[in-house]
């Protein structure tokens, strides 16, 4: 495959993301129920991505709605980043890409807080050559305007391009831009998955 650009989503394709598992020490069973149902898999988490809210005021925003979790909502959105782990795997993968001189991209949707204060203080970020987060952009995937802006940016063929994402929806909306593709919905996988393609 004749490519010169990687991109890589974040979430557990770089960075492990799994609160409801790595929270269990911290909560119970029925407070990570309704952290997934009123936070994670909500159009307020979705605003954080977007950039429209902070922490702050996403805190405030459900604590209104459910003023008995209000502790609980916001210790998860102060606290959930500090789970973020590196994934060792990917890791080795992004070192052997860079040194095979690719051009390393990020596509990923996240929130300001999560990005600024958490991820960049991770060396792994330091080889990547740029990418859109979706908080600067106000756009986030499977919008397909974010893979427009990501060429547009960078100004590389989609055609000589990879993504690299766990999420289908994520996946089909980068091929209908022309980009060739990885679904990784195991993280463990991607130095196989690169193997089999003779980019690795």
């Amino acid at each position: 495959m004749d490519l010169s650009t990687i991109i890589f989503d974040i979430g557990n394709v770089i960075i492990r993301f799994k609160p409801e598992q790595d929270l269990r020490h911290r909560y119970t069973g029925t407070e990570l129920s309704f952290i997934r149902k009123n936070i994670i898999l909500t159009d307020t988490w979705l605003n954080l991505d977007k950039g429209l809210l902070t922490n702050k005021t996403a805190i405030a925003e459900i604590s209104r709605r459910f003023p008995s979790y209000k502790n609980i909502i916001k210790s998860f959105l102060t606290d959930c980043y500090e789970t973020f782990t590196l994934i060792p795997a990917t890791a080795r993968v992004i070192n052997s890409l860079k040194q095979r001189n690719y051009q390393l991209l990020l596509l990923s949707n996240y929130h300001r807080k999560g990005f600024e204060e958490y991820l960049l203080k991770k060396d792994i970020f330091s080889l990547f050559d740029g990418g859109i987060i979706s908080y600067k952009e106000g756009i986030i995937k499977p919008d397909p305007a974010i893979y427009q802006l990501l060429i547009m940016r960078y100004q590389f063929d989609p055609g000589k391009a990879l993504f690299i994402d766990d999420t289908l929806e994520n996946i089909a909306a980068a091929q209908d831009s022309g980009l060739n593709c990885i679904h990784l919905p195991r993280a463990n996988k991607l130095e196989a998955e690169l193997k089999a393609r003779q980019i690795l």
